[in-house]
């Protein structure tokens, strides 16, 4: 369902969620009205993206889960961005949440848009401009982290909705790292990715090696910094964007992920 998001897009739809949500962010009927909106941009995983501009001139994203769905994580994702913007890390801001499905059939959020471009949308970048932009990335990764957490893995969404807290749906890190280790293995192995003489192997260095398992002071963790993920001006990180996998946990995390891309 979510490779079909986009089937469900009805402009007239995100048009009137649009128009109510800023409604209920404190804008008029007149400075709501939507006058651009384009297609859902054609990235992302799970919400179809889309981004408008309303009769005052702001601009908006809105964030659409496929129809039908409950939303899983847009309270939680409220929640992260505000700490993160207290922790001074440039992200963008949530004008509105609506999962009660009573004006359109799909739950939705919307968010201020950020300034500058995807740093993989960006071209003629210089190896020094590179250099700065991946310094600047650590730089406010480490004030991601800087956030404090509770519990740990992915955060409550009813909890965050209701205590606008971040708390892990887990008691132990190790719960989290552990929650889909043998489904995902049994995935890969039936794949045929990989051997049951690679199953074996991996399982037996976790268990070898489980001690490393440990984390006394979780932390926000963005879990998703991918050059899809962090905006640029060309000279600084302009924000940081997705948070839709961010979890509570070790910051060795966004350090391991980070690699994954680069």
């Amino acid at each position: 369902i979510f490779q079909d998001r986009h089937t469900f897009f009805d402009v007239e739809n995100a048009k009137k969620a649009l128009e109510y949500g800023m409604r209920h962010a404190g804008k008029t009927k007149t400075q709501s009205k939507v006058i651009d909106i384009i297609p859902p941009i054609k990235s992302g995983s799970i919400n179809s993206v889309v981004r408008a501009t309303i009769a005052d001139g702001t601009k908006v994203i809105i964030r659409m889960h496929p129809n039908g769905l409950k939303n899983g994580y847009f309270w939680a994702e409220k929640a992260i961005a505000n700490a993160a913007l207290k922790a001074e890390v440039p992200t963008y801001q949530t004008y509105f949440i609506d999962d009660s499905k009573s004006q359109v059939p799909f739950d939705y959020m919307i968010i201020s848009c950020l300034t500058g471009n995807n740093i993989n949308k960006t071209s003629a970048f210089v190896a020094n401009a590179v250099d700065k932009l991946i310094v600047d990335t650590g730089r406010l990764l480490a004030l991601t982290h800087s956030v404090k957490t509770a519990g740990y893995g992915f955060f409550n969404n009813q909890v965050a909705k209701n205590k606008a807290i971040l708390e892990g749906i887990h008691p132990k890190w190790s719960d989290h790292i552990y929650a889909s280790f043998d489904a995902n293995l049994s995935y890969l192995e039936n794949s045929k990715t990989i051997t049951p003489a690679q199953r074996k192997e991996v399982e037996t260095i976790f268990e070898e090696r489980k001690s490393l398992i440990y984390c006394d002071s979780p932390r926000l963790i963005h879990n998703d910094m991918a050059d899809w993920n962090a905006l640029t001006d060309g000279k600084k990180i302009t924000g940081f964007i997705d948070w839709d996998e961010s979890f509570s946990g070790d910051p060795i995390c966004d350090f391991a992920q980070y690699a994954v891309f680069y």
